[in-house]
């Protein structure tokens, strides 16, 4: 039985989320967040990336999140930590073969991803999927 790991990243939603279930179909699903101490820093400006509110939000989010996922059988494994340094340990104790996760597009958020591919295993297979757009982008006719 193969083991399908989803990483979420910004979108926490169960609900309508072709991602999660392709990997809940793939046989056995786990689910993973990881609050990446990056996003909890400065700004150049001096401004920090995430407030107290923005902050409070999320912890809110991803406890909801725990409780949609146990509905559906997949457990949400919570981390602190850079993924690209929590995802390969979990690949391996997980015998993880396939890893599922929102497209992302910034600058930062791409570099997250090629860390993460280039850190775990070869064997894992890494498939993104765009959640977040009314139109996916492959449809649009120009650039």
């Amino acid at each position: 039985m193969k083991t399908a790991l989803y990483w979420f990243r910004n979108d926490l939603r169960t609900l309508d989320h072709s991602g999660l279930g392709q990997a809940a179909s793939a046989g056995k699903c786990l689910a993973v967040y990881c609050f990446d101490p990056r996003q909890f820093e400065q700004t150049e400006f001096g401004f920090p990336k995430t407030g107290k509110f923005r902050a409070q939000f999320l912890l809110e989010t991803v406890a909801d999140l725990k409780e949609s996922l146990q509905e559906l059988n997949i457990p949400l494994f919570v981390y602190q930590g850079k993924p690209e340094e929590i995802l390969p340990g979990i690949c391996k104790e997980h015998q993880v073969s396939h890893i599922y996760s929102q497209a992302e597009w910034t600058r930062e958020e791409v570099a997250v991803y090629k860390a993460v591919s280039s850190a775990v295993p070869q064997a894992v297979q890494m498939t993104e999927t765009y959640e977040q757009f009314l139109f996916h982008p492959d449809d649009i006719p120009f650039e």
